[in-house]
């Protein structure tokens, strides 16, 4: 029975006074999904407490999930659900925390098919970063930190990584990445882009490989975000934050050492300054 006032202003109802969702925002939801008023009242809020309870997701997160996933309510909670989010966890090895910022991150990586869809991902990805990580020199100049730690940074960085195409996506990206000796953990930044976008992001970083060397330009990118990353926070709380001067300065040790394999790459013998 999908009577106005019996099912579906209640339904609306509790969305919007109980979810905090706006009317705008149900409207959305409906929409994306219209079999929304198919459903019980109790099946959404079986739904509702899964998340909130067993997921321990909070309320943004979990309105984020019913907002960019409604399809969610189409699914058995034991059987579907719940095994992909363990599946998740239990591959990359990710704490309540990470898991958390995971599924809120791309809700609809809930609702995918383990064996036909995440899995090859997960393989091809875990593969490349391997390829690229794990030999001795790499994981030497990389503090130790393996490939599979790579990855498991980059999925937890940007979530909706798993869930483009790999055969339209993901490949093409990470092979234009690696070939232009591009840090693979780049992929987080690239893949989101549109393909023009992404041909200009990449060939600005292949200049400073070319530059630098691959080395030191994936560790003046690295300083770039931490340095922007800071700055945000100082502007959000600056009453509690300061930067002095030359926070966001390169060190002198550091910064000779760009300068010298610069000179060398432009076939000059540099000599220590005294």
């Amino acid at each position: 029975d999908y009577n106005l006032e019996s099912h579906i202003m209640p339904m609306k109802e509790y969305f919007v006074s109980e979810l905090e969702y706006s009317p705008t925002e149900f409207r959305s939801i409906l929409l994306k999904h219209p079999r929304l008023v198919t459903h019980s009242m109790y099946k959404i809020k079986h739904l509702v407490g899964v998340l909130h309870y067993e997921l321990g997701l909070d309320a943004r997160q979990a309105k984020r999930v019913l907002f960019q996933a409604p399809q969610t309510l189409n699914i058995d909670t034991e059987t579907n659900l719940k095994c992909t989010v363990e599946f998740l966890r239990s591959t990359f090895d990710l704490d309540e925390v990470e898991l958390r910022k995971v599924l809120a991150g791309m809700p609809t990586l809930m609702i995918c098919s383990v064996e036909k869809n995440l899995l090859p991902k997960i393989e091809y990805l875990r593969q490349e970063f391997s390829k690229k990580y794990d030999c001795d020199n790499v994981k030497s100049s990389n503090n130790g930190i393996s490939g599979f730690e790579h990855l498991k940074e980059a999925v937890i960085t940007q979530p909706t990584l798993l869930g483009y195409s790999l055969e339209k996506r993901i490949k093409p990206r990470l092979a234009k990445i690696s070939a232009a000796q591009v840090d693979l953990k780049k992929i987080t930044v690239g893949i989101t882009m549109k393909e023009d976008k992404f041909d200009q992001w990449l060939a600005k970083r292949k200049a400073k490989v070319d530059l630098y060397g691959p080395e030191i330009a994936a560790r003046l990118s690295s300083r770039r975000v931490k340095k922007e990353s800071t700055i945000s926070v100082a502007r959000s709380s600056p009453s509690t934050i300061s930067l002095s001067d030359d926070a966001s300065e390169v060190p002198e040790k550091e910064n000779e050492e760009i300068q010298r394999e610069t000179e060398r790459r432009k076939g000059r013998i540099v000599h220590w300054k005294r």
